[in-house]
């Protein structure tokens, strides 16, 4: 497999993983599956119902109508400056001697949950009364159980207003915060006034201050807080950052094709380099063993001649023109004859003066074809010390036979060229 292909099946591959993974997140976007947590009804929770009629000159009050049902009133009276009433929701641990009595909770039996990975609550509580708007809170343990109570109302108060009327009703933590009046009260430090959510031990709705007077009825069915199971936002960084890497990848692969296409092309002009030979341009002896190793046995039925030409008396050229004269004769020869070739005949330069053609012409066409080889030659003359000189070729010619090697096909072809020469030469002979 070339090293081209390699490469390009690596970054198919890569691609198809960013995809698939770019395809998942999109997906998730949309699908946006959710993990629930159920925080009431609630095993081994502690609900009361609290009002302002604790205070001495509180006239509010809460009561419960159907406890096992969920449903209770709140009146509100203005007996105070800012009146209260609603539910709270209290949990507590299980080593708690407490906890299987319903209701029953003591400091010490406090427990938390772990919200800090939920985004929103969802509240399933129906709502008949005059008020536009509802109070859910929470409280999260700082440090350690609040034992007494200053150190519950040193606990940060965390809230959101909603609108009881709206289905669904859902309360993003993202939207709480803590108090405005807990912060006034207590004045905490900065780090107590940001809302937490891994620690909270109580939850609960109330109704706003300044709520419109007269009874308020409430049936809290349950409360469940809710979180994607894949991060919205970690997702679409997520395609942001493989899309990031795409264009890396993008930008690797052109550097890469370009550089394995100049490395091919070095390599093709290298190959071509090593199978030509410098001089007559024609394929030298590495190349022609190249093509013999492709072609040769030759199969049945096949029509493969091979052809040694040998330049006449080329040794007397050299010894009487020069060696420059002679190397410019065997350039001439080279392109007359491969003037006369086919697309799929094979010239080479065999050694010295003597080239071979390896082709796939039909025997009723070889000696057309070698005579064109020939009279090409006529063209070319020297100029000898008294006369100009013609320059002839004698030529052994053979067909290769199906299951023969190459070198008993040249050895026959080579038999045929030693008979024309002994005959005179400039003249051919199919052996």
């Amino acid at each position: 497999m070339g090293r081209e292909k390699v490469y390009k099946l690596v970054f198919q591959g890569i691609y198809f993983l960013i995809f698939s993974i770019v395809l998942f997140c999109v997906t998730m976007i949309v699908i946006n599956p959710k993990k629930y947590i159920q925080l009431y009804p609630y095993p081994g929770t502690a609900v009361h119902l609290f009002a302002d009629s604790e205070l001495p000159e509180g006239t509010s009050k809460a009561a419960w109508i159907d406890r096992e049902q969920g449903l209770f009133t709140c009146e509100i009276g203005y007996g105070v400056q800012y009146p209260y009433c609603g539910v709270i929701i209290k949990y507590k641990d299980s080593a708690s001697p407490n906890y299987d009595i319903p209701d029953e909770f003591a400091m010490p039996d406090a427990t938390s949950l772990d919200l800090s990975t939920y985004e929103r609550v969802h509240l399933s509580v129906d709502y008949v009364g005059e008020s536009n708007a509802m109070n859910f809170f929470l409280r999260n343990i700082i440090d350690e159980k609040p034992l007494t109570l200053d150190a519950y109302g040193a606990l940060p108060y965390i809230h959101y207003e909603y609108d009881p009327m709206r289905k669904p009703n859902e309360v993003e933590f993202s939207r709480m915060a803590v108090a405005r009046w807990w912060i006034d009260r207590v004045k905490p430090p900065q780090e107590l006034r940001t809302p937490r959510f891994d620690k909270v031990f109580e939850l609960g709705i109330d109704l706003p201050a300044l709520s419109p007077a007269g009874i308020h009825r409430f049936k809290l069915n349950s409360i469940t807080a809710s979180k994607s199971y894949f991060s919205q936002m970690h997702l679409l960084i997520t395609i942001y950052a493989l899309a990031g890497v795409a264009i890396l990848v993008f930008l690797v692969q052109l550097l890469t094709s370009f550089w394995a296409r100049r490395l091919t092309e070095e390599n093709r002009a290298l190959r071509s380099t090593m199978i030509i030979d410098p001089l007559t341009k024609c394929l030298n002896r590495l190349g022609l063993e190249t093509v013999i190793g492709e072609m040769f046995p030759v199969a049945d039925g096949a029509s493969v001649y091979v052809m040694i030409l040998d330049l006449d008396h080329f040794k007397k050229i050299n010894d009487t023109l020069g060696h420059a004269t002679g190397d410019e004769v065997l350039r001439k020869v080279s392109f007359a004859i491969s003037q006369e070739l086919r697309a799929d005949d094979f010239f080479g330069r065999w050694g010295g003066e003597e080239f071979i053609i390896i082709s796939k012409i039909s025997g009723d066409k070889l000696e057309v074809m070698i005579g064109r080889l020939m009279r090409a030659l006529q063209s070319i003359t020297l100029q000898g010390p008294a006369e100009p000189w013609k320059v002839t070729m004698s030529v052994g010619v053979t067909d290769a036979r199906k299951g023969e090697s190459f070198d008993t096909t040249f050895k026959r072809a080579d038999e045929a060229l030693y008979q024309v020469k002994q005959s005179g030469r400039n003249n051919w002979k199919l052996g």
